[in-house]
């Protein structure tokens, strides 16, 4: 952390502050033998409940971007890219194949991203969860460190069958609504194995 603040020091002493975009992101949720704490969200590192995947996002680009202020939409690193491409004024040419969007225009006027309610999916080991919406289906077969009591381990369990849950309306990942919810279940469960599948062939080339 201070060593951020030396290099943001540097930036703005030697005048480039303008020039310059900053992006911070955590890769994970905070680890339970680190004491990290994801109050109110489910889960830590090592999982892929909220506690684990959603993390603190923060840039900086003084003169460009609005500073102090939150932006309420989702966002995911795999916009940066594109985003840092069109704050530089370079193009990605049209055989580039990125997965995100630029987000830049859309935090200047506090519109929601392009990307807002593109699905997104994540693999990790043999945990497993796909976004859609409000919607999220997952399966998390346990945790390989032990948890504290900063992490919140409460909620129906999700590690011997997918679990639906509806983040508007349950943040912390507390309630199993798949039984209530089978066509949901379905359609996020098929559109996972789409993507799992192209991303295999995709690194296959």
């Amino acid at each position: 952390d201070d060593n951020i603040g030396r290099l943001l020091n540097a930036v703005d002493r030697l005048g480039l502050a303008g020039n310059t975009v900053v992006v911070f992101s955590a890769d994970n949720g905070g680890a339970p033998e680190g004491g990290g704490n994801n109050r109110p969200l489910r889960g830590s590192k090592y999982t892929v409940f909220e506690g684990g995947i959603r993390v603190p996002f923060m840039m900086r680009w003084p003169g460009r971007l609005p500073a102090g202020k939150t932006y309420p939409y989702r966002v995911s690193t795999l916009d940066v890219l594109p985003t840092c491409l069109e704050a530089a004024g370079i193009s990605a040419g049209q055989s580039a194949r990125l997965d995100g969007e630029s987000f830049l225009q859309a935090v200047r006027s506090g519109k929601p991203s392009p990307t807002e309610k593109r699905p997104l999916f994540w693999l990790f080991r043999n945990r497993w969860a796909a976004m859609d919406g409000d919607w999220k289906l997952m399966q998390n077969p346990g945790t390989t460190s032990p948890p504290t009591s900063q992490i919140v381990t409460s909620g129906d369990p999700a590690d011997k069958k997918p679990a639906l849950f509806n983040l508007k309306r349950d943040p912390a990942e507390q309630h199993d609504v798949s039984e209530q919810n089978p066509d949901v279940v379905r359609r996020l469960t098929r559109m996972f194995e789409e993507w799992r599948k192209a991303v295999g062939e995709s690194a296959a080339r």
